[in-house]
């Protein structure tokens, strides 16, 4: 959905201008009108709320932007533009979700629309850990832990994360952290049951569990053992299928505990 932008006759988003009127502005000095008008145009808004504000038309708005070395057509529409993409990325982060229909609804905008405004950051929304790892800060994952925590009852634990449905999935965590409870650790939450101090395994059978959930969740995937095989050469510390198998059971046995736990 497009409208039409008063200030070049071309159409933009609806997004990209500043919903809410101006109020009406009375200024007792030209002065400081004219710098009045430049901060607004500066800001965004349209020549014709501009106007608006001030019982002025959009074509005398306009000639005072250009006396006065205001912004260009172009200027505002890319500043418009930058401006957005910075909410959509903030938006992303602070929801913690890869589900493009929520990004929509909380920028009103269409999902098409989302995944433009976050351009090269887009093929991050639904794609798995390799890519929210280059999304996420260190202190934004713990951040993220802190948040779930206050979410469940008793310890946080990777099944109880992965039923609450949130982004990154917990094999970020890992690939960050190294284990699940180290990340708890850092973010300050209680976690579950520690390993043995002896224990010389690399994997946890709960972290094996939570790549494998990855996986699944990643819609490039078909969910099959042969397409784990290719997922996980493509994911640093992912378990090998080999060492799955050996150590938890049969790839169809170990998806439907998983859908049973869900």
């Amino acid at each position: 959905m497009y409208m039409t932008d008063p200030t070049k006759g071309k159409r933009i988003f609806p997004s990209l201008v500043n919903r809410e009127p101006l109020p009406h502005a009375i200024f007792e000095t030209i002065d400081e009108r004219n710098r009045y008008v430049i901060q607004m145009r500066e800001a965004g808004h349209t020549l014709q709320a501009i106007g608006e504000s001030l019982n002025l038309t959009r074509e005398m708005i306009r000639l005072i932007v250009k006396a006065n070395s205001g912004p260009s057509a172009r200027t505002v529409r890319v500043n418009r533009e930058a401006k957005k993409k910075r909410e959509a990325l903030a938006v992303f982060k602070d929801l913690g979700t890869a589900d493009v229909e929520k990004l929509a609804e909380h920028l009103d905008e269409k999902p098409a629309r989302v995944r433009q405004l976050l351009g090269t950051q887009a093929k991050k929304l639904p794609k798995g850990r390799m890519n929210f790892e280059k999304i996420f800060s260190n202190e934004d994952l713990l951040n993220i832990l802190r948040s779930a925590a206050e979410q469940v009852d008793g310890p946080l634990t990777c099944n109880k994360y992965r039923k609450l449905q949130i982004q990154p999935t917990v094999a970020v965590f890992l690939g960050r952290f190294g284990t699940w409870n180290e990340a708890c650790a850092k973010a300050g939450v209680e976690h579950g049951p520690t390993m043995r101090k002896n224990y010389t395994r690399a994997h946890s059978e709960e972290d094996m569990l939570a790549y494998i959930a990855s996986y699944l969740a990643d819609p490039r995937t078909n969910g099959s053992a042969i397409g784990y095989e290719e997922w996980q050469r493509k994911v640093d510390g992912a378990p090998s299928l080999t060492l799955i198998r050996q150590r938890i059971g049969k790839w169809n046995d170990i998806k439907a505990r998983l859908v049973k736990e869900a």
